[in-house]
């Protein structure tokens, strides 16, 4: 349910007038950073894919900062919390890493980039 409302985000721009909706769903994802929410069914690979597929699918160069802030924060922390990370979960964001690494705009490539940073010891080959 969150992540259908999370699709939402791909209509919110920085410097544009904010409506209502733009504004629940700003709120929705702060809190869902905040608590952690998305930790709670990290073993649901199906939801964390979606979750990760759809930040991927929304996030514009015209975002705040703090929402892009936000989204990486749930990203690192499924990542961080998980026991082991699903080939899925990596799946999507390779693919969005390197699916013509030349169409990503500059700043989404600076934001997966900061991801995989984050969390770069966790997704690295274990010997």
């Amino acid at each position: 349910m969150f992540v259908k409302q999370l699709q939402s985000l791909e209509n919110i721009q920085k410097d544009k007038d904010v409506d209502e909706n733009a504004k629940r769903i700003t709120y929705l994802l702060e809190k869902l950073a905040l608590v952690k929410a998305f930790v709670l069914v990290i073993e649901e690979e199906k939801l964390i894919v979606k979750l990760f597929d759809t930040f991927f699918k929304v996030i514009r160069p015209l975002h705040a900062n703090l929402i892009v802030i936000h989204m990486l924060d749930i990203m690192v922390s499924c990542l961080e919390d998980s026991d082991v990370i699903p080939v899925s979960v990596l799946e999507v964001i390779l693919s969005n890493l390197l699916a013509g690494v030349s169409s990503l705009t500059n700043t989404n490539f600076k934001r997966l980039d900061h991801l995989t940073l984050r969390d770069r010891k966790r997704i690295a080959p274990r010997k």
